[in-house]
């Protein structure tokens, strides 16, 4: 095999792989096979170190995430030099003995090559012992050397994404907890301030009946205040999705959002919910479309105008199907969002290995679809629910029975 057709199957294999663990991994096998390597390693630069950071072939996996000094590695000479290193001169042996070697793995022969992509060097792939014995020879070199231009863009690519990604994240963290931290200021702290302006007031007064309405008035404050509280500990992690389900959580939503003034349809047939199934959803995959949903709501309140919403949940065979439509403002998807809701639902659906179609355009509305693979808990997890009392709960029915 040439070595244009060798590194052209490689980037298509590469190509279409955004997540840097999953491209680390590919690059570090198709790398190994390449050059019919016994071990291959690939590690990467951060800051005045070199990370372990994938290995292909006979090596201690565990070894993933072990730091060594940049400066005194191969790996610090081959991007220093750009240029391939081998382990047969005497000073990249050294060099390697102190480093992996002082790891726990071990070379008779190595074939050191850089990761270039245009200016960025993030690393080096590091080739280990030729299965048919002996060196690597010139066109292994050539070979390895095309592979790496390749694999450096892929890892440049991978890098940058995982990094706006996690800015992302981030930042919708911050996002929300300003909007926690107003929302508290803004409505909990003001009322409760106000109430207690008018309990002092009423403290200096001498009439009975002002202290009785005075205390009639702050119950009916502090309901309020309560009220608003449990809002704001709903959108933070609803209760109602541990103890009864989805299906109870997203009434609970759709009923605040009403509240909020905008309505909402809901139509929810998952199986445990209908008595189809035995066993719940997976924690996880419920909190997943429980978030999918609430993002996609908010976003719809905060930028469509949209009067309506409707809302689809099902189970169809082994996928769970997410719906949700409003006839809004709208969007230009050709336009980069400055928003996070959307980036933090496609993390979610791909965390599951799921799939999310948006589709808008301007004065068209918004229609957000989701598919995600179905994953039930297993027996120890099962839909009875422990009460704080020490009962057992049917979320379904609502019946209970003391634990004996």
């Amino acid at each position: 095999m040439s070595a244009m057709s060798a590194t052209v199957e490689i980037s298509r294999a590469l190509s279409g792989e955004t997540d840097l663990d999953r491209v680390l991994q590919l690059i570090a096998k198709r790398g190994r096979a390449l050059v019919g390597a016994r071990v291959l390693v690939i590690e990467l630069v951060q800051g005045d170190r070199v990370r372990v950071a994938a290995i292909a072939g006979e090596a201690d996996l565990s070894l993933v995430g072990m730091e060594l000094a940049a400066d005194d590695s191969v790996a610090g000479v081959a991007l220093r030099a750009s240029r391939p290193q081998r382990l047969r001169d005497d000073m990249n042996r050294t060099r390697f003995e102190a480093g992996l070697g002082a790891l726990g793995i071990r070379a008779s022969a190595g074939l050191v090559v850089p990761l270039s992509f245009r200016n960025n060097a993030p690393g080096v792939l590091m080739a280990l012992d030729p299965l048919r014995g002996g060196e690597f020879t010139a066109d292994d070199e050539h070979l390895l050397t095309s592979f790496a231009t390749s694999a450096a863009s892929a890892v440049v690519t991978a890098r940058s994404l995982t990094l706006e990604q996690l800015r992302a994240r981030e930042a919708a963290t911050e996002d929300e907890r300003r909007r926690w931290a107003r929302e508290l200021h803004d409505e909990t702290l003001q009322g409760l301030g106000a109430l207690r302006v008018a309990l002092s007031a009423a403290r200096r007064s001498e009439d009975p009946a002002r202290w009785i309405d005075a205390l009639h008035t702050a119950i009916e404050q502090l309901d309020d205040e309560i009220a608003g509280l449990r809002g704001i500990i709903a959108d933070v992690r609803p209760a109602s999705l541990d103890e009864l389900g989805i299906q109870a959580a997203l009434e609970a939503l759709a009923d605040r959002t009403r509240a909020a003034g905008v309505d909402v349809l809901l139509d929810v047939d998952l199986a445990w919910e209908a008595g189809r199934a035995a066993t719940r959803h997976h924690p996880d995959l419920e909190t997943t479309v429980y978030r999918i949903v609430q993002e996609a709501i908010t976003n719809a309140v905060k930028h469509s105008g949209a009067e309506e919403i409707s809302v689809v949940v099902k189970d169809e065979d082994a996928v769970v199907t997410i719906d949700v439509r409003d006839h809004g403002h709208g969007f230009d998807r050709s336009e980069r969002s400055s928003g996070f809701g959307l980036v933090g639902m496609r993390e979610r659906v791909e965390s599951f290995g799921g799939r999310l179609a948006i589709e808008s355009a301007p004065g068209e509305g918004t229609a957000v679809s989701v598919r995600l693979p179905v994953g039930r808990r297993v027996e120890s997890q099962a839909a009875d629910v422990v009460g704080g009392d020490g009962s057992i709960a049917d979320s379904r029915s609502g019946a209970s029975s003391s634990r004996m």
